[in-house]
């Protein structure tokens, strides 16, 4: 018959931890958890957990992975030969979340069997493993974590195999704060929670459930050092036990050396981590009831990061979605230049030489780039350009006539003249045109002599005026005024003799002592001449006269008183705008995606890429306004675009050509 020996097998159920506890139950011997930087810090650090430990401790650390992650750890369990090991990885996705399985081994092997005489008979091994499957993703701003365990036992002939086990967590991390603070993070485990249960030789063990609660916050001693103080805490409560703590503390110095220590419920703890191109070993010495423990981990990470690789994919979208909106968009332009080239064609066919010259050369200027035969195109504008160079002097000398006509008729003879001149200078072969010159160089002359004549008359005027003949002058000036009452000559004339002859009147009447007669005199002045200094002396000289017959003076001019003078739902709004952007462009709904674009500006700007698309959307919108002779359109969305982007020379280009164009066309119809 055989046994064990009984003194290792003692030892080896003392040494792998299945404690039983006093009233908790018996716990599993990979309680002790994994990892020398998360044991040298007294477990205290679940919620800052390394990824590659992560499905161990807090599956929901799994989802800040950026890189693969591997990490490897050991210790013999104090002065023997039982190991005590953990293989894991963190293996993260751009879209799925992140994968992660962690793998635990202790045992020892060379247990010799004795039978009842103490002859040697063999030997065997004791084993244990427990595999770790978990999974991680961020709903909201929460990581969520899952993991399913399971555990194998074989002990010589014997071997059991657990019932699958269950851990949930829940991580969330708060950002930055002031300089010195960098970041805290906060989780929340619940382990076993559908607990395990492994019999083995008809002795069944259930273990019992943990609940745990971890704490991180990262200091910034001086925020221009690469310095940094970790302080980690956890409270865990196992099933029928009470409150139990841990408590850590890390010190990072250029993020390549690592000084750590910590407690965990009376057990101190503490280690050094070093860290040299992506590759980090880690040293931990862990006090426990039968003494210290000296582990080991060696952890690296590669591959690109996720945040790298999202972004490369966001690019390459980016790029694609430019080429399909190129493509898009030259072959609206090709059939936009053929629609134009067709539309010319039907300019000429009526004759319309002036509309088939601009729509023919758009054609021209948009067929650039594309694969129209572009020398279909200059051969039709230049037998337009013949056509619309004889119709324009056609329609230039008829332009001439009719203003020379126009002015004739308002007996305006000198701008008469001038436009038959033009007229005559380029088409000296037009009767019409000499017809008119003459007949508006006679009209000068005649109003010339008359002029002559009218001076004349002015001069003698202003002769009788000056020989005291008033009556005379001012018949005159009326009989003039009868004639040429518009001529400012004449009326000039006829307003001098009209007060010369109140002032006789009012100078005989003061002389006479008619004042009532003065007084009307100088009313009668007053409206011709208001405010002449001769009437304001008169009527000085009036209120002296009547204040000399004692009579009461009237003030005339009174003194009269004179008035006194005002990050998170904003985020998803803006992609969601982003993304029903894009689509609207798929969908060839540009003016949609354009609105989308264009609320993005006014939301965040420089957001990604926005302002290039508006930018180019723009430009082949002014371009379809432009084909379809939408002149000031066109103009309006290509100003949006260079105010966007100044830079875009091409753009100003076809901006300045509209304006011309405008321009060009508003000159030809005032002329007509």
């Amino acid at each position: 018959m055989r046994k064990h020996h009984l003194y290792i097998l003692a030892m080896l159920l003392i040494l792998a931890l299945p404690v039983a506890a006093q009233e908790g139950g018996t716990e599993s011997p990979f309680n002790l958890g994994a990892g020398a930087r998360e044991l040298s810090l007294g477990s205290s650090a679940i919620a800052r957990s390394s990824y590659a430990t992560a499905p161990a401790w807090n599956p929901s650390r799994l989802v800040s992975a950026e890189q693969i992650s591997l990490s490897a750890f050991h210790t013999n369990l104090y002065e023997t030969d039982v190991a005590y090991q953990y293989v894991g990885m963190a293996l993260p996705t751009m879209d799925f979340g992140s994968f992660g399985v962690g793998l635990y081994r202790l045992g020892i092997s060379g247990i010799e069997e004795r039978d009842q005489n103490n002859v040697l008979q063999g030997h065997t091994q004791d084993s244990r493993l427990a595999v770790y499957m978990a999974y991680a993703r961020r709903v909201a701003e929460y990581d969520i974590g899952v993991s399913a365990t399971m555990e194998y036992h074989t002990l010589g002939d014997f071997s059991a195999t657990s019932s699958p086990g269950v851990n949930l967590s829940l991580t969330r991390a708060f950002g930055s704060g002031p300089d010195w603070f960098d970041n805290f993070t906060v989780s929340l485990n619940g382990r076993n929670l559908a607990s395990p249960t492994l019999v083995l030789d008809q002795t069944e063990v259930r273990y019992p459930s943990v609940w745990d609660a971890s704490a991180s916050l990262t200091l910034l001693p001086n925020p221009s050092w690469n310095h940094s103080l970790s302080v980690s805490s956890r409270f865990y409560r196992s099933e029928n036990l009470g409150l139990r703590t841990a408590l850590g503390l890390e010190y990072s110095i250029l993020e390549t050396m690592y000084i750590r220590g910590g407690a965990n419920d009376g057990h101190l703890a503490g280690g050094i981590g070093l860290s040299w191109l992506g590759i980090e070993f880690d040293y931990a010495l862990v006090g426990r009831d039968l003494g210290s423990l000296h582990m080991f981990s060696l952890t690296t990470s590669f591959g690109t990061p996720v945040s790298v690789r999202r972004q490369r994919r966001i690019d390459d979208r980016e790029k694609e979605f430019n080429r399909r909106m190129s493509q898009q968009l030259e072959q609206q332009n090709l059939t936009l230049v053929k629609e134009l080239v067709a539309e010319g064609r039907a300019a000429m066919d009526r004759e319309d030489w002036q509309q088939a010259e601009v729509v023919l050369d758009r054609a021209s200027f948009l067929a650039t780039g594309t694969e129209f035969d572009n020398a279909e195109i200059e051969r039709l504008r230049r037998e337009v350009g013949h056509k619309l160079y004889e119709w324009e002097r056609a329609t230039r000398l008829t332009a001439l006539l009719d203003s020379a006509t126009t002015k004739a008729q308002h007996k305006d003879y000198l701008a008469s003249r001038y436009f038959a001149s033009l007229a005559v200078d380029e088409f000296p072969d037009s009767e019409e045109a000499n017809r008119l010159l003459r007949e508006a160089q006679y009209r000068i002359d005649t109003q010339a002599e008359e002029e002559r004549d009218l001076a004349a008359k002015l001069n003698t005027i202003d002769s009788l005026l000056g020989y005291g003949n008033i009556d005379q002058a001012r018949y005159l000036a009326e009989a003039l005024a009868e004639n040429a009452s518009e001529h400012e000559g004449v009326r000039s004339a006829l307003r001098r003799t009209q007060l010369e002859w109140w002032r006789r009147e009012a100078s005989e009447s003061f002389a006479s002592q008619d004042y009532e007669t003065v007084a009307a005199s100088l009313d009668s002045m007053d409206l011709i001449f208001p405010d002449n200094f001769w009437s304001a002396d008169y009527r000085g000289r009036l209120r002296a006269a009547l204040q000399a017959r004692a009579e009461p003076a009237v003030d005339e001019s009174p003194e009269t008183a004179q008035a006194p003078v005002l990050e998170g739902k904003l985020k998803e709004e803006v992609e969601a705008l982003y993304k029903s952007a894009q689509q609207s462009f798929e969908n060839g709904q540009l003016d949609r995606a354009i609105a989308s674009w264009e609320r993005i500006e006014n939301i965040t700007p420089n957001y990604k890429s926005v302002r290039d698309y508006l930018t180019e959307a723009y430009k082949y919108v002014g371009i379809e306004l432009y084909g379809s002779n939408e002149l000031a359109g066109a103009i309006e969305i290509w100003e949006k675009a260079i105010e966007l982007r100044p830079e875009r020379t091409e753009i100003l280009n076809y901006l300045n050509r509209a304006k011309s164009e405008l321009t060009k066309l508003r000159q030809l119809s005032y002329d007509q």
